[in-house]
């Protein structure tokens, strides 16, 4: 049946998940460092989808936060950024950055990109 996964992918996927969770501590900690890190893959994502101020963006695999605070300062205010991860220690890493930045139109969400159920018209770009 379409859509339905085979046994064999949801070991993979839950291989994959288990990985990210053992991760976590260490990509949270270093949240900073490695935005530094990746400011140059950050800021080609930035130039390839042109977010624009009042735009609603999605992030799916937000991680603790990167592009996910640089998008939300490019929508602004009156924009939106959903950001998505399933690893929730991600989460609610980038749900305290952005209390911290002051970004309140940006709203961080423990899900999978495969469980997220949104209309593609809901968002004027996806990252």
């Amino acid at each position: 049946m379409r859509g339905e996964q085979k046994p064999e992918n949801n070991r993979s996927d839950h291989a994959e998940q288990a990985r990210w969770e053992q991760a976590a501590e260490t990509w949270v900690d270093d949240a900073d460092d490695i935005a530094l890190m990746t400011l140059g893959a950050t800021n080609a994502l930035l130039s390839a989808l042109c977010p624009l101020p009042r735009e609603r963006i999605l992030d799916l695999a937000c991680g603790p936060g990167d592009p996910s605070l640089a998008l939300a300062r490019r929508v602004g205010p009156e924009g939106r950024v959903l950001s998505t991860d399933a690893v929730a220690p991600m989460v609610a890493a980038l749900q305290q950055r952005a209390r911290a930045a002051a970004l309140d139109w940006l709203e961080a969400r423990g899900c999978s990109a495969q469980d997220l159920q949104l209309s593609p018209a809901s968002f004027d770009g996806a990252c």
